[in-house]
């Protein structure tokens, strides 16, 4: 409800996760809303974080920017990098590791984007908090025709698109949310129900495809 000043944007992003982690059966400890683009902020959120937490997730702050700090913040908290960058769009900046704690935590940090946000926790943070919780079951997956303009990728990466997945004459069909798929749409997630999968090895995706689709929870 407050204007915004210069150089700010309304916080979607908080809610939105807050929501996608009690969605995946976990529990919401804390969030912290706004961190101060310095490194001393980063570190002492950061820190408080990880007092009693299962799992820490991060969004933004983990690409390459001069005042993304996360990754400095938790080097200097003793945190272990497992890896940084994925070959995934959207969502390349991902960052996870573990905690130098005697119990180790682990921490994922997701791109600040809100669409590749979304993308991430689905592809990565609810599988682990379901592993956590003891639920092994693969994500649900299901075949179906592609409904839409072509879109076209480098190979070398998987494509996640949103989508809308419906029973029309008993054959499941994916069509594409939003006007596009930018990481920053966040258009591109009002009615998603469903994740295309495109491979690393695609370049094309026409019309009448088929896809395989990663359905979400709802």
């Amino acid at each position: 409800g407050m204007p915004l000043g210069p150089g700010q944007i309304y916080d979607s992003n908080m809610p939105m996760l807050a929501a996608l982690v009690t969605e995946a059966g976990g529990d919401v400890s804390s969030a912290a809303i706004r961190v101060a683009d310095t490194l001393d902020a980063t570190v002492a959120a950061l820190e408080s974080a990880l007092v009693g937490a299962d799992l820490v997730l991060i969004s933004g702050g983990v690409s390459k920017g001069a005042h993304d700090h996360v990754k400095p913040a938790l080097k200097q908290l003793g945190a272990e990098q497992h890896f940084w960058q994925l070959a995934l769009r959207p969502g390349h900046p991902t960052w996870f590791g573990m905690s130098s704690a005697q119990q180790p935590v682990p921490i994922l940090g997701l791109p600040g984007n809100p669409a590749s946000s979304y993308v991430v926790f689905h592809m990565l943070a609810a599988p682990a908090i379901r592993a956590m919780l003891g639920i092994t079951a693969p994500p649900l997956e299901t075949e179906a025709t592609y409904r839409g303009a072509t879109q076209h990728k480098r190979a070398g990466f998987i494509q996640v698109v949103r989508c809308t997945v419906s029973n029309e004459d008993g054959e499941l069909v994916a069509s594409p949310t939003g006007r596009h798929q930018r990481s920053h749409a966040v258009s591109s997630l009002t009615g998603a129900n469903g994740l295309v999968l495109l491979s690393s090895t695609t370049v094309e995706l026409a019309d009448g495809d088929a896809v395989t689709v990663r359905l979400l929870d709802r």
